[in-house]
């Protein structure tokens, strides 16, 4: 979990899974449909079991206001943010 900037400065949401030891390739997060391009950050994760994790953090929406944002991981994969 992190972030990264692109190559026109714009911040994202890193997302990473573990397997086995290995890790994947890091992803973007998919943010609510009103978030605002480059606003995001993530605070804790937390995992009930492997592949199976939550991780909470916020995201700034189209009218730059802050809002709380959800992510979970379900059998390795990453559903969108809520």
């Amino acid at each position: 979990m992190g972030g990264y900037a692109d190559s026109s400065g714009s911040g994202h949401v890193l997302l990473m899974t573990e397997a086995d030891g290995v890790w994947g390739a890091g992803v973007a997060a998919v943010l609510p449909a009103n978030a605002r391009v480059g606003g995001g950050g993530l605070g804790a994760v937390s995992c009930a079991a492997a592949g199976n994790c939550s991780a909470v953090g916020f995201y700034t929406d189209r009218s730059k206001n802050m809002e709380p944002l959800l992510l979970s991981e379900k059998g390795g994969s990453w559903a969108p943010g809520v």
